[in-house]
């Protein structure tokens, strides 16, 4: 069997697609940040009236995004099953330990070291590593942990995967 991360197969170029997504998604969320900071900013009345249903709308077309990955990969790909999983499972692990929120900062040129992020301190992986780490909050020495961490797991979460054939 190749080496799964080979991105000359189809399997590696969907894992890393997973990947770009998340990028996207933290390019999106630069846009965002753009688009609210010229009406007012996030204690702004447009920013407090609208966040809910921003939020909600920008998590259910990252969702969407990363189910159709899933959908084509099945579709034009492989109909296999623990290979969907891997594809869907990669932008979810590096969402959720904060890959997207790392690329932000990058993308929006925001101070990002010796930061804390109490907004993350929901988000249950990130949240856990930063308590497990000592800290009240998510800090950014604490997100980088995270994901670190969730690089670690997706390696050898998608190399079984990759094995598993179901």
């Amino acid at each position: 069997m190749k080496n799964w991360l080979d991105i000359k197969t189809k399997f590696g170029k969907a894992i890393l697609l997973g990947v770009a997504l998340v990028i996207f998604f933290a390019y999106a969320d630069k846009l965002g940040y753009q688009m609210w900071s010229t009406i007012g900013g996030f204690s702004g009345e447009a920013y407090q009236t609208a966040e809910s249903a921003y939020m909600l709308f920008f998590w259910r077309w990252a969702y969407f995004l990363i189910a159709l990955l899933g959908i084509i990969y099945w579709n034009f790909v492989r109909k296999d099953k623990s290979e969907v999983v891997a594809v869907v499972l990669t932008p979810l692990v590096l969402l959720y330990s904060g890959l997207e929120d790392l690329f932000y900062y990058i993308f929006t040129g925001i101070p990002f070291f010796g930061t804390t992020l109490p907004w993350l301190d929901d988000n249950f992986f990130m949240g856990y590593v930063a308590k497990w780490l000592g800290f009240s909050n998510v800090t950014s020495t604490s997100l980088l942990i995270s994901i670190a961490l969730g690089i670690v797991v997706l390696y050898f979460t998608l190399g079984k995967l990759k094995r598993a054939r179901w």
